[in-house]
């Protein structure tokens, strides 16, 4: 594959929905594929620079000489832009990588502080319903002894009454009896 600068410029990854940022593999694929690239232009600018220096050492007087550092300036040009390129492209890849990985981080710490708030949120819910219940045990505990002294004093008037029943009955049967 013949890469071009403009194919640096143009080259869209894969978005990964499980994570922030470009597949990796396929990133890493592309920027070997470019330094097979590269590596081919250093060894073609080498070669034109020794065919220029041949032809400035066999004619220094002829007007290829004077073509050669103007020819030799362009071929040098040519990787040191695609040096350039490549740069560019890793710095790119490491942005993505490092934004990924500051949006996993920013993705864990919100997490974590509604961890946090949901369990604070839980432990105020229980503190509440424990108040509720303690305060309900209270009243109904009010309401038990308020029980018990209505029942005390109940049997105590219900006695009375049944004393007052049998007296009664004891005065009517003296009555009659007496009769």
């Amino acid at each position: 594959m013949a890469i071009t600068p403009e194919d640096l410029i143009t080259k869209s990854f894969k978005i990964v929905t499980e994570e922030s940022g470009y597949d990796r593999n396929e990133v890493d694929d592309f920027l070997d594929e470019l330094v097979v690239e590269l590596r081919a232009l250093y060894s073609e600018r080498d070669a034109l620079e020794r065919q220029v220096e041949q032809l400035s050492a066999n004619a220094p007087d002829s007007p290829a000489a004077a073509v050669a550092p103007a020819q030799s300036s362009a071929a040098s040009a040519a990787p040191q832009d695609a040096a350039a390129l490549l740069a560019m492209a890793q710095k790119v890849h490491d942005d993505y990588v490092a934004q990924g990985e500051k949006a996993k981080a920013e993705l864990i710490e919100e997490a974590e502080k509604k961890a946090d708030a949901m369990v604070s949120e839980a432990q105020q819910q229980r503190e509440e319903i424990l108040s509720r219940l303690t305060d309900e045990k209270e009243e109904l505990e009010i309401a038990v002894e308020a029980l018990r002294g209505f029942e005390s004093r109940y049997r105590s008037k219900l006695l009375q009454h049944l004393d007052a029943q049998v007296q009664e009955l004891k005065n009517l049967k003296s009555i009659e009896a007496s009769a």
